[in-house]
């Protein structure tokens, strides 16, 4: 069975070796863009294994039983099959950008595609990273000051609150700080 074949200038990836073969002298130039190569290489197989997934399931009986096979071929756990099954078949091919991570596609998956095509183009108009990513989807606002904004607890919380706020605000991947105001009691 012929496996994947990349060549690319001086570099070869090929069915024959487990590794890669540098032919010749590959200039720095030559050696960052087969880096770019690999990067993209990667992501298109990580969405390809989750369509792959996807797709077989008309041979099974239910998911399950996909999921089980798929997990015995790629020797996956069951939650890595069903993050890459669920991140196929929720983000369609024509929305996948390649200059975004897998990850940035994550944090899109579950908005309608309409809305995965515009949170991913801005993400990359702005070249965020995931975290900002997810901060401005659950914020609903696309601004980078808002994304990445430090949030400032002031006030009295009680305990139980504050767990709760700072698991909310950790969800956001937020920066925050509790600042509490004590009253001075004047001297009698």
């Amino acid at each position: 069975m012929a496996m994947i074949r990349m060549v690319k200038g001086n570099f070869e990836i090929g069915d024959h070796v487990d590794g890669l073969i540098v032919t010749g002298e590959p200039t720095k130039e030559d050696w960052i863009a087969f880096g770019e190569t690999l990067r993209r290489a990667k992501q298109r197989i990580q969405f390809a294994m989750g369509d792959w997934i996807v797709y077989g399931e008309r041979y099974c009986a239910d998911s399950l039983h996909a999921a089980d096979e798929a997990v015995a071929i790629l020797g996956w756990t069951r939650k890595t099959v069903s993050v890459y099954r669920w991140l196929a078949s929720s983000v369609p091919i024509g929305v996948r950008r390649s200059d975004l991570s897998v990850s940035h596609h994550l944090a899109v998956a579950a908005l309608h595609p309409r809305r995965q095509v515009e949170w991913l183009a801005k993400a990359a108009k702005n070249k965020w990273p995931v975290g900002t990513l997810k901060r401005a989807i659950t914020l609903g606002d696309d601004s980078e000051e808002s994304a990445s904004g430090i949030f400032v607890i002031t006030g009295s919380l009680s305990e139980s609150d504050y767990k709760v706020v700072s698991r909310v605000l950790r969800k956001l991947g937020a920066t925050w700080r509790r600042v509490e105001r004590r009253r001075r009691h004047a001297a009698a």
